[in-house]
């Protein structure tokens, strides 16, 4: 059975078109004219194809935070946001006497986009009420309460003319943290974390620009911007350091009810479908199930190929990447032996 391929990826999906190491025979003049009278081909082998709710991941300090909306109509709609600690630049912060607020910015920088854009964003900050432990390993279905007010809010914004998101902050969440200037509240890390116990970066769920931006935390470019000035001083800034050292948690939720891809999930065709859906963001992924293989048990292999088509149907662009695992006996995902020795899985994708 030949099977199509419907399809779009942010960060994780299963591969469904690979090759099975390096051919081991590369030249005809290799083989005598009776060894390759013993050479086969086959294509006959029954395969049978799912689609599947994909399961939560870890979605701790991954390298990307990624943050926006996609509206599909093959898959519904799926949102993007995270979580993230502030840092100190220094211990013990003194900003000198009567410290005022001039303004307050989250700078986030862009890394790459996903999606193809049809609307401006709304990206609202929220302050987690919430601690986020440093030793747990959350999932990314995991939520954190937040207070109440939305504490910065950047509308109306062309992602693609812009190469770092500059949120504007509230003036009493800004000022709150300049009046624990020389307390203890500022006297480290471990006891700001306590006080201020981060931020929750997200989207307005109503306004679907069709966008997932890759949040550059940990490289150092994104931070959060406190202008102020001290009586009869001219404005200063202070910068809250967003990196590698906060603690990130990615929020990934996906709206798929009623959508063609979830109704594949729930009534698969018997001996498989012929259509079959992967979506990113931990949405839905691919079984393949590959009847007959025993016929090969006592033959050696030297070239093994597994062929999809993509319909071109999505209104998404192809994926960079997509990725394959093995079902072992007890259910469980590892990586097949290409990807282990050859340090990424063969195959390519046609467009």
């Amino acid at each position: 059975m030949k099977s199509q391929l419907y399809f779009w990826s942010g960060v994780l999906c299963i591969s469904l078109l690979f090759s099975c190491k390096e051919t081991i025979i590369l030249e005809g003049d290799l083989l005598t004219s009776e060894e390759n009278l013993n050479l086969q081909f086959r294509d006959s082998f029954s395969i049978e194809t799912y689609t599947i709710i994909d399961t939560p991941l870890i979605a701790k300090n991954l390298s990307i935070q990624l943050l926006g909306s996609i509206n599909d109509p093959f898959f519904g709609t799926s949102f993007a946001s995270f979580y993230t600690t502030l840092r100190l630049p220094t211990n013990n912060v003194n900003l000198g006497t009567s410290p005022l607020l001039d303004s307050a910015f989250l700078n986030l920088k862009i890394k790459s986009r996903f999606g193809k854009r049809i609307g401006t964003p709304d990206i609202i900050v929220y302050e987690l009420d919430e601690s986020l432990d440093p030793n747990a390993n959350y999932l990314n279905t995991r939520s954190f309460s937040v207070k109440p007010s939305e504490i910065g809010r950047l509308s109306g914004i062309n992602t693609d003319s812009i190469s770092t998101l500059r949120i504007p902050m509230s003036s009493a969440f800004a000022q709150n943290l300049l009046n624990q200037s020389g307390t203890s509240n500022l006297a480290d890390n471990t006891a700001f974390i306590n006080f201020m116990k981060g931020l929750f970066i997200t989207t307005n769920a109503a306004v679907v620009s069709n966008e997932i931006v890759n949040i550059d935390i940990t490289g150092g470019s994104s931070s959060m911007d406190v202008y102020y000035h001290n009586p009869s001083d001219a404005t200063k800034k202070f910068t809250f350091l967003l990196n590698s050292d906060c603690i990130r948690v990615n929020s990934y939720h996906n709206r798929t009810a009623g959508s063609p891809a979830f109704a594949a999930t729930q009534s698969p065709m018997p001996g498989g479908d012929e259509k079959i859906y992967l979506l990113g963001l931990t949405g839905l992924r691919a079984f393949v199930k590959i009847n007959d293989l025993e016929r090969l048990s006592n033959e050696a292999v030297n070239l093994a190929e597994l062929w999809f088509f993509t319909t071109g149907d999505s209104s998404q662009a192809f994926p960079a990447q997509l990725y394959l695992s093995r079902v072992d006996s007890l259910g469980n995902d590892q990586l097949i032996l290409d990807y282990s020795f050859e340090g990424r899985p063969g195959g390519e994708i046609s467009r």
